[in-house]
């Protein structure tokens, strides 16, 4: 009953997404699969270690002008205008992209 239900709710999404699941057949024997590798073939994954100079900088931080980028703490909404490069101190990583 389960997977009847996923099956049905996650065909309603495919069939509004023609263009990027157009070749994935959910009443195929290898629906999970072929979604799968749909998934994982335009997946990068970014390590941890490379926070500052990637979600940080990329996905985090906003241009605030003359040079300067800005950060807002999750929990205050308090925003960090700094110069890059980040350095940590101010706030944390937990600040800037909670995962608790």
């Amino acid at each position: 009953m389960k997977k009847l239900f996923f099956l049905i709710v996650l065909s309603i999404l495919l069939l509004g997404q023609s263009d990027y699941y157009q070749n994935i057949d959910p009443s195929k024997s290898t629906f999970i699969q072929d979604l799968q590798t749909l998934i994982r073939n335009n997946y990068t994954k970014i390590p941890y270690d490379q926070y500052q100079t990637t979600i940080l900088a990329d996905y985090e931080s906003s241009d605030a002008g003359d040079g300067k980028r800005k950060v807002t703490c999750v929990y205050s909404g308090e925003v960090y205008l700094y110069t890059p490069p980040f350095s940590w101190g101010y706030f944390s990583r937990e600040h800037t992209w909670c995962h608790s």
